[in-house]
């Protein structure tokens, strides 16, 4: 009979085999700790009028670059999730922003298409909160001055 010790190193030896045959020559999907090729536009209306003008940001990641004020930061936080479509929303309508907000083109081998009005839902909210952590904080502040 094997030891309780024995077990847990059994378990992870069985894993690694499993993991090796299933084709190590395979790169790993694109995740949220993995680089992937991210092209960004990011609008930032001048206010919260219909229609009101807008500044266009550009982010590029692998290779970094772009017109945002902080491209390598960005490029470290962001995230697949964050930039995943929107399925499901709560039916809560509030105040989001004063400056609309829309950020599109491609991360993580995905088209984005991601759009924060100035009325929204509260998961717009959150989610829009998670994009200006991601992108920093004070670089988002700097862009929404810039577009007004």
């Amino acid at each position: 009979m094997p030891s309780v010790r024995a077990i847990p190193a059994t378990a992870a030896l069985a894993v690694v085999v499993l993991l090796a045959a299933c084709g190590g020559d395979t790169p790993p999907p694109a995740t949220s700790t993995t680089r992937a090729a991210i092209d960004l536009e990011i609008e930032i209306a001048a206010n919260a009028d219909e229609g009101a003008p807008s500044k266009a940001w550009v982010l590029r990641c692998d290779p970094n670059g772009g017109t945002w004020p902080t491209v390598d930061a960005a490029c470290e936080r962001l995230t697949a999730e964050l930039l995943s479509p929107i399925r499901i929303e709560t039916r809560d309508l509030q105040q989001i922003t004063d400056q609309p907000v829309r950020v599109s083109g491609r991360a993580f081998g995905a088209d984005v298409s991601l759009s924060f009005p100035a009325q929204g839902s509260g998961t717009r909210l959150a989610r829009l909160r998670g994009l200006r952590a991601a992108l920093g904080e004070d670089a988002f502040d700097a862009a929404q001055r810039r577009s007004r």
